[in-house]
């Protein structure tokens, strides 16, 4: 956003302070336009609408009516603290860019020297705050990208921040939850985790509880209607006395460091979009989509309703599992929801190879049903936030309770091990139309054709200056070709890096969006893939890709998917013979 402000010095953008939501913007336009009046629901659509406005002259009328000025103190404040941020994380990256050379000559002879760096970098990431520990979570997934000797030490930020003390936890939970030792029992003051934006206590309901609806579920204060003891025993409406929870608990003074990170990394990305070729990846608007679910993230009561919509969309699986929130206990500063116990995720590494099949399978088909299904996918699955199950041992617990109405209402499952997300506070959610068009263009990835899904890239592009269509087209059609004997999704992540290389050589100007729901599902890849490195990830696709399409309509494209894939359609079959038309 600094880059609009020192646009704003030289009469070019408009200058944008740090403007409260829910307000009226009145920008002051030429005489040949009407005044132009915009209501923002929150500051980066605002700052958006405003930066297609080129006069200055503006003011800004609150709620109240109360005429408030933008004034240049505020930009100066702004651009000060963002001025003090560089400073700090200049400081904190100084000693490891001068340090690791020095490490890595020295490892042979001082053995402890390189231990030493790799300590001070972890430290370093901690201090910087959220948003640089997000993206080292995210790196520490990606084996195919870092060397490994990165990702093994970047694992230890998945879970395990530097925690907050009890003053302030106690203070976020008397003011969002009034007296709540007289329902709530905290079982230590120590946090049994901690991750980047929030820590987690475990806890003991003292009394029964409801559990939060999904939006627009209509079960609001509503008593229960016959036919809904089914809910009523998943634990979808109430939960006993002696319950275990998860109270989760918002770290203090993030929401500046993230806004000034957010200031940096933007301004930074307008800089890099100067020069005509990087302009077409979409720095900045990837980092405004980045900020968008960092700051929805920073409000655990998003969270909370993002909990309740994957809980309602995987209702019926009897494998995969989220924590619900409980009613009355969800805010922005403080989310209590039920706890699950079970096992991480990278504890089965080295498990049989049986095991880590069936838990590959697992979260590939979890995270194709969210991506093409639902279009709502978890946006955070990292390692530490992917639990595993063991019905064999788990019956008592909460998590076991879930799995036991499982077993007795959906058919006892086949599998021994159930998967649960943790920490939605990250989704990606596309409109309909940008999801149609992803669908469009992976489809067509799968079924071979990359000239075609060329095409489609260039025409959902927002840039119409495209130097070499069919040079574009070309290239992704040799990506495809290549791609022939691995299949697409078995090394998406190079596949990835080629198509933003060509996007950048040919004018293409890629969706954000795409490229969100392309990281996110890569994430996950990546976990995958670690797990067992030989897995047929095309063979999860498919199915749930094809039954996106049928959603669509889009059944010329169905039937020649069918045709190459018929072994790999299981599932899909049934409803490809009710839905689609026979040519």
């Amino acid at each position: 956003m600094f880059l609009n402000y020192i646009y704003a010095l030289g009469g070019s953008r408009v200058a944008l302070a740090n403007i409260p939501t829910r307000t009226i913007l009145l920008v002051n336009a030429p005489k040949k336009n009407p005044q132009a009046a915009i209501y923002a629901h929150a500051q980066w659509d605002l700052a958006e609408a405003c930066s297609r406005h080129k006069k200055l002259s503006m003011s800004i009328y609150q709620e109240n009516n109360n005429l408030v000025s933008l004034t240049t103190r505020q930009f100066l404040q702004r651009l000060v603290r963002a001025a003090k941020r560089i400073i700090v994380l200049t400081l904190l990256a100084l000693p490891a860019v001068v340090g690791a050379p020095l490490s890595y000559g020295l490892r042979t002879i001082i053995p402890k020297v390189e231990d030493m760096m790799w300590s001070y970098l972890l430290w370093a990431i901690e201090k910087s705050g959220p948003t640089f520990i997000k993206l080292a979570q995210w790196a520490s997934t990606r084996e195919d990208l870092f060397p490994a000797a990165l990702t093994n030490r970047l694992v230890k930020l998945q879970d395990n921040t530097r925690p907050h003390g009890w003053k302030h936890t106690s203070k976020l939970l008397k003011a969002a939850l009034g007296d709540w030792e007289k329902f709530l029992h905290i079982e230590e003051q120590r946090p049994i985790g901690s991750g980047c934006i929030a820590q987690v206590y475990k806890g003991t309901l003292k009394s029964p509880q409801k559990i939060m609806p999904a939006p627009g579920s209509g079960e609001e204060e509503e008593e229960l209607k016959a036919g809904d003891e089914n809910k009523e025993e998943k634990g979808l409406k109430k939960v006993e006395a002696g319950t275990h929870v998860a109270v989760k608990v918002l770290h203090p003074n993030i929401r500046d460091n993230v806004e000034a990170d957010m200031d940096i990394m933007k301004s930074f990305a307008s800089f890099i979009e100067l020069f005509p070729k990087l302009k077409y990846l979409s720095f900045r608007d990837t980092i405004l989509e980045f900020e968008k679910v960092l700051i929805d993230q920073m409000d655990l009561s998003h969270e909370g309703t993002n909990l309740c919509r994957l809980t309602e969309n995987f209702e019926d699986d009897q494998d995969i599992f989220f924590p619900q929130p409980i009613q009355n206990m969800v805010s922005e500063n403080v989310l209590v929801e039920t706890f699950i116990h079970g096992i991480p995720v990278l504890n089965f590494i080295n498990a049989e190879e049986k095991v880590k099949k069936e838990l590959c399978d697992l979260g590939a088909d979890a995270i194709y049903r969210m991506c093409f299904l639902h279009n709502f996918l978890h946006g955070d699955l990292h390692p530490g936030n992917i639990l595993v199950i063991d019905r064999e041992q788990t019956t008592t617990t909460a998590a076991g309770r879930m799995v036991d109405w499982a077993k007795e209402h959906l058919g006892r499952s086949k599998r021994r091990y159930a998967l649960a997300f943790l920490d939605a506070g990250m989704v990606v959610e596309l409109s309909y139309q940008d999801h149609l068009n992803m669908v469009k263009v992976l489809g067509a990835f799968i079924m071979r054709q990359g000239h075609r899904a060329g095409e489609l890239m260039a025409d959902f592009s927002k840039s119409r200056d495209t130097t070499d269509l069919e040079g574009f087209c070309a290239g992704i059609q040799d990506i495809v070709q290549r791609s022939v004997d691995e299949e697409f999704f078995s090394e998406m992540g190079q596949y990835t890096s080629d198509i933003f290389a060509l996007a950048c050589r040919h004018h293409v100007k890629l969706e954000s969006k795409f490229i969100a729901t392309s990281l996110a599902v890569k994430v996950m890849e990546g976990i995958v893939i670690h797990l067992n490195p030989d897995i047929d990830m095309v063979s999860k696709g498919i199915p749930p890709l094809l039954k996106s399409q049928i959603k669509y309509g889009l059944y010329k494209e169905v039937l020649q998917l069918k045709e190459i894939y018929k072994d790999l359609l299981g599932s899909a079959e049934k409803e490809l013979a009710n839905n689609v038309p026979q040519s």
